[in-house]
């Protein structure tokens, strides 16, 4: 591993062998940064942060076990000094801003470029932020108002109903998927469909839409 004491040392956290072990690479084999350990789970990970003392943190959203949002809010809660920046394939208002909320300073989307991706590392070292294209255009676009008018609260359909009405129950997603014997996979494409539909941008504001405007249940 890089071992200048000047360089940013990345923790990486994910579950693809291949993902995880070309981003090792990369991060030894660029100047100023080294690779501080690579994980193939949050359990993992949460056991070498105290001795590893990464500066920062790659944090895939879809690990085994504990799920990489889940992972984020106890690195914050634990490790407040770290820097937590998301890398995942997942650019969908139901992976972003659950990661955003638990304490995710950047979000990059799979597929930019290794430079892109230090840049992003560096920035969010720095102390501020970074974010895919997408990402922002989609965290952008929460805070305008929608200028063409659309229904209050668009009909779900009956899966749609089945996966809303088991979130309000307070089931996991992994839950809903077992109550419902489809995969995680699918359970988050419906919650992307159901939050469109509601023009919400969590759970807590899709269960509540649902209650404050009697959305069949």
């Amino acid at each position: 591993m890089n071992g200048l004491a000047s360089s940013v040392r990345v923790m990486v956290v994910e579950d693809d062998a291949r993902v995880r072990n070309a981003l090792a690479a990369l991060l030894d084999g660029s100047p100023g940064f080294a690779c501080a350990g690579a994980c193939e789970s949050a359990e993992a990970a949460l056991r070498r942060i105290p001795n590893a003392k990464p500066d920062l943190i790659l944090v895939d959203l879809e690990l085994p076990g504990q799920s990489g949002t889940d992972f984020l809010r106890e690195c914050r809660s634990r490790f407040p000094g770290l820097e937590l920046l998301v890398l995942t394939v997942h650019d969908e208002a139901e992976w972003v801003f659950p990661a955003l909320a638990a304490g995710a300073s950047g979000y990059v989307v799979k597929g930019t470029a290794p430079a892109k991706l230090l840049e992003a590392i560096s920035e969010v070292r720095a102390g501020g932020s970074f974010m895919s294209g997408s990402v922002a255009r989609r965290v952008l676009r929460s805070f305008q108002p929608d200028p063409t008018p659309r229904p209050e609260v668009a009909p779900l359909s009956p899966r749609e109903q089945d996966v809303l009405t088991r979130l309000a129950r307070g089931l996991k997603h992994a839950e809903i998927a077992a109550e419902l014997g489809i995969s995680r996979r699918t359970v988050n494409t419906h919650l992307y469909h159901i939050y469109e539909k509601l023009h919400v941008h969590s759970a807590a504001g899709a269960v509540g839409k649902m209650r404050d405007n009697g959305v069949k249940h």
